[in-house]
């Protein structure tokens, strides 16, 4: 799987859609599973917890939480209302990579 997802970080136009599909194909129902585990155990889904899982599985944010809306876990256009409020994809996954490489957290401020 990870030789797709690298492959995906490098195509671009149709093949990135084709590449797309069979990385969801096989993995997308783990990581609504995933995502679903993660409210029932929260009570909520945040833009970092998105982040996590697109970290997790190797995917950019856009594609995850599109996913993640596909699947019925987040509200239809939930991308696009965090796109316009300004939210910074990039910096959330980099909090996520840096937390990866030194150990979890003890408090997110």
């Amino acid at each position: 799987m990870s030789e797709l997802t690298d492959k995906l970080k490098v195509t671009r136009g149709k093949g990135y859609y084709t590449v797309l599909k069979a990385i969801l194909a096989a993995i997308g129902p783990q990581i609504a599973a995933d995502a679903r585990a993660i409210v029932a155990a929260n009570g909520e889904f945040s833009p970092y917890n998105i982040g996590c899982l697109a970290v997790k599985y190797n995917l950019n944010f856009k594609a995850t939480c599109e996913w993640l809306e596909e699947s019925q876990v987040l509200p239809v256009g939930t991308y696009d209302r965090l796109k316009r409020s300004g939210l910074k994809f990039g910096k959330i996954l980099l909090e996520i990579k840096g937390v990866q490489a030194v150990g979890p957290k003890q408090e997110r401020g």
